[in-house]
């Protein structure tokens, strides 16, 4: 009887090594005039962390914001950051 799990590996599925899949979000810089609303934006975006947790954090940059973050999720992260005054690098 054959055994399981001897199929062979399909290569096609694997991506592409050029292509990253997941990205760390790091916010590197703000605006001071934009303080306010980019605490609020990494409020929203960091699990668990309040308001005092979010300053302290936006205070002490470079930080990571995300990590192992989807393409997707790790632009729209980005673009909500930036939008609120932050420099966001993907890594």
């Amino acid at each position: 009887s054959p055994r399981s799990g001897c199929f062979q590996e399909e290569e096609e599925v694997v991506p592409l090594k050029k292509e990253k899949t997941h990205f760390t979000v790091r916010l590197t810089e703000l605006k001071a005039a934009d303080k306010v609303k980019l605490i609020k934006e990494v409020k929203n975006f960091v699990p668990g962390v309040n308001l005092v947790q979010a300053k302290k954090l936006v205070e002490s940059l470079p930080q990571e914001i995300k990590a192992n973050a989807s393409k997707e999720e790790a632009e729209k992260i980005k673009a909500a950051l930036e939008a609120a005054g932050g420099t966001v690098v993907l890594e």
